[in-house]
């Protein structure tokens, strides 16, 4: 069973809170803002604040268009 939209961004924060490795992070989960980082783990809350807000306040049915767009994932 596919994840929803929601899920999606539940599971990415879950891994996030877990990742302690200072590693090239990049995603295109959220519309809201560009969560890519270099440096990972100087980055790490400012990702965690932002997935936060997206499972509470995203337009899920905008994520689902959108993702029904690509072509590949």
């Amino acid at each position: 069973t596919q994840l929803t939209e929601k899920e999606m961004l539940e599971e990415l924060l879950l891994f996030i809170e877990n990742l302690t490795y200072n590693c090239r992070f990049i995603t295109h989960h959220t519309v809201s803002a560009n969560l890519n980082a270099d440096k990972f783990l100087d980055k790490k809350q400012y990702i965690i604040n932002v997935l936060k807000n997206e499972i509470e306040n995203a337009d899920f049915e905008l994520l689902e268009k959108i993702r029904s767009n690509k072509r590949t994932l």
